[in-house]
């Protein structure tokens, strides 16, 4: 059998934040196909800015000072085995061969930033 990660049911990070939010949020979504009509949400817009604006700025840019020697961008990964899917912002690639997501004070500058820009 094939895994097809357009056809298997998986669910999101996002989902599972909005299922810790209200659960009857993610059943209209999911089982009732009903759309949340993100496009309509500030929020939702002004984080999307922020993401596209981070994945053009700085692209070269190699944190030495964790070890880095790599990156890649907006990197999709998905697992059969928990069913879950999602995109991760930025992979970093270690000197000791070791991969990790890019975590910590990135999201602390990035709200710091997007409330600075937001007064």
């Amino acid at each position: 059998m094939i895994f097809d990660t357009e056809t298997t049911p998986m669910i999101t990070p996002s989902e599972v934040i909005e299922y810790l939010y209200c659960p009857r949020f993610t059943y209209f979504m999911n089982c009732l196909n009903i759309p949340q009509h993100e496009e309509l949400r500030y929020k939702v817009l002004k984080g999307r800015e922020l993401h596209e604006r981070r994945e053009k700025t700085n692209i070269d840019y190699i944190r030495k000072r964790l070890g880095c020697v790599d990156k890649e961008i907006s990197v999709y990964i998905a697992s059969k085995e928990l069913g879950v899917r999602g995109v991760i912002d930025e992979v970093l690639h270690l000197s000791d061969s070791t991969v990790a997501p890019a975590l910590g004070m990135d999201i602390f500058t990035s709200q710091m930033r997007f409330k600075e820009q937001s007064n």
